[in-house]
């Protein structure tokens, strides 16, 4: 494994290319991009990258552990990763670009390799890093007001679960409305009617 992370480093043009400093390991996505997903699986056997890194006395690419002491430092962190891999939801149908930023998961950062940012949205935890990182989680919804506001912005007709069903296949259901009202809101005890 060192000899092959050795050889990668060697070649300094290309390593430039994706960003990687003299005297750094790559990150997974560097590496990636160098089509080395060989090593990608290598270092996380054997540990992961600031292990790695730490053992071959290179410089981890993304922050290890410590890095992260401050909620400040690990809410831009998380948020710097949410924007550079589009996890997020648009606030208009059909918008391009997401303009909700969302917290990853965990699955999102595991698959990138960033298990730095794993452990700070576990010690600092997720509502807070969000919170400070004017960011959103997935699983935060609307209350049944804000739910039927914003239908009354659509000059929605209340009373048919049909037409609901129609407005979300066309698209215009906000991510943060449940697709199941009824059943969302009648088990908070705030259901009324359609």
């Amino acid at each position: 494994l060192r000899d092959e992370i050795l050889d990668v480093l060697g070649d300094e043009e290309s390593i430039a290319e994706v960003g990687v400093r003299p005297g750094q390991l790559p990150c997974a996505a560097q590496l990636e991009e160098l089509d080395r997903d060989d090593l990608v699986k290598f270092i996380k056997i054997h540990g992961g990258f600031s292990v790695v890194a730490t053992k071959m006395g290179l410089e981890p690419s993304k922050g290890g552990r410590g890095a992260y002491d401050s909620i400040n430092a690990a809410a831009k962190a998380v948020r710097a990763f949410a924007i550079e891999h589009d996890i997020g939801a648009p606030t208009v149908s059909g918008a391009k670009k997401a303009s909700i930023i969302f917290v990853p998961t965990d699955a999102e950062l595991i698959e990138q390799g960033r298990n730095d940012l794993r452990y700070a949205l576990r010690q600092h935890s997720k509502e807070k890093i969000a919170k400070v990182g004017k960011m959103r989680l997935r699983t935060d919804r609307m209350t049944y007001e804000e739910s039927r506001a914003e239908m009354n912005k659509w000059k929605f007709e209340s009373g048919s679960r049909s037409l609901f069903l129609n407005w979300c296949k066309a698209g215009h259901r906000p991510w943060n409305m449940p697709k199941s009202p009824q059943e969302y809101y009648g088990k908070r005890g705030e259901w009324v009617s359609w």
